[in-house]
C-alpha cells in the first residue's frame, strides 16, 4: 500500500480519536476491519499501532472494540484504547501523549512513519524526527481535518521526506488507500446531531431545512443562514454541522436533499 515510500520498515500509527470524526466531512464511515487486514498482510509494514478514547456506555463502540482486538490478534498490531473523558461538558477524545511516547520509545525500529492524525501540535515532533532522526514522515488525512501549520511545513519538504496524503482527492496514491479504508456500504454520512433532529422534526422545519440545501447546491447558501431545525443544535455543533454541510460536493449534498426530500413526501 505504501511502496511510493521505497521503505522496508514502515510503521503506522493510527489516532482513531481524531479522525473519528472526520468521517462526517468526508460523508462515508469507515471500514477499518478491512483495512487493517490490508496491513496485515503488507511485507513492509512491520507495525500497526491503533489508539482511541472512546465511550464505554455506548454499546456500539464498545461492542466494535471487543471485536478489533478479538480479531486482529497478532503481534503486528498494537491497541490502546481509553474511556472518553468529559470535562466542562465537552468530551476529551485526546490520545497524544500516548501515542508520541510509544513512538519516542520505537524510533529505532522503523524508517518511515505514517500517521493517521494531523492536530497541528503534532508539528514539533514531525519537524524532529525529519530534522534530527532523519525519518521519513507520511500523514494520511483530509484538507478539512489537517492543521494550516502542519500542511505548510509539509509543503516546505521533498515527497521523498514528508508527504501528505489527502483520502479525499482523486490520485494514484489517495485513491489506493480510500478504496480499502472507505466504508461502501452506506451512501452519505450524516453528522449524528444532524440526524437526531432530522428524525424528530416537524414537516415545516424540513421544508426550511430542504430548502436551505437548495441555496447550498446553488453554492448560495451559508453558515450564516440558519435554519430552525438547527437553532436547536448547541452553537459550535450548529457551525460545525454547516461547515461540513458546505464542505461536501454537489452530489453530496443532493443525496442529502433527496434524504429530506423523501422525508416530507
Amino acid at each position: 500500500m505504501f511502496k511510493f515510500t521505497k521503505s522496508e520498515s514502515i510503521w503506522i500509527y493510527i489516532d482513531f480519536s481524531n479522525i473519528f470524526h472526520a468521517k462526517y466531512t468526508l460523508w462515508w464511515e469507515y471500514d477499518i476491519e478491512n483495512f487493517l487486514s490490508h496491513l496485515q498482510n503488507d511485507v513492509e509494514v512491520k507495525q500497526i499501532c491503533f489508539y482511541w478514547a472512546y465511550d464505554k456506555r455506548n454499546i456500539k463502540q464498545f461492542t466494535w472494540v471487543n471485536k478489533l482486538q478479538s480479531t486482529f490478534t497478532d503481534d503486528k498490531f498494537y491497541f490502546y484504547f481509553k474511556k472518553l473523558e468529559k470535562r466542562w461538558n465537552n468530551h476529551k477524545w485526546n490520545v497524544d501523549t500516548e501515542m508520541w511516547f510509544d513512538i519516542s520509545q520505537n524510533i529505532d525500529k522503523w524508517d518511515t512513519l505514517v500517521l493517521f492524525s494531523w492536530d497541528w501540535d503534532f508539528l514539533y515532533i514531525i519537524k524532529n524526527l525529519i530534522e534530527r532522526f532523519s525519518k521519513q514522515i507520511v500523514v494520511v488525512s483530509t484538507k478539512w481535518h489537517i492543521a494550516r501549520e502542519l500542511i505548510n511545513y509539509i509543503g516546505t519538504q521533498d515527497d521523498c521526506i514528508c508527504r501528505f496524503v489527502d483520502i479525499k482527492k482523486d490520485n494514484e496514491i489517495a485513491t489506493w488507500i480510500k478504496s480499502i479504508i472507505k466504508n461502501t456500504r452506506r451512501g452519505l454520512c450524516i453528522p449524528p446531531e444532524l440526524l437526531e433532529k432530522i428524525q424528530c422534526a416537524e414537516i415545516w422545519e424540513l421544508e426550511e431545512f430542504k430548502n436551505w440545501i437548495d441555496f447550498a447546491l446553488l453554492e448560495k447558501a451559508s453558515s450564516l443562514d440558519l435554519p430552525i431545525l438547527l437553532q436547536w443544535l448547541k452553537n459550535k455543533n450548529s457551525y460545525d454541522t454547516f461547515k461540513t454541510i458546505l464542505s461536501w460536493r454537489k452530489e453530496e449534498k443532493q443525496l442529502l436533499h433527496d434524504y429530506i426530500k423523501s422525508l416530507i413526501s
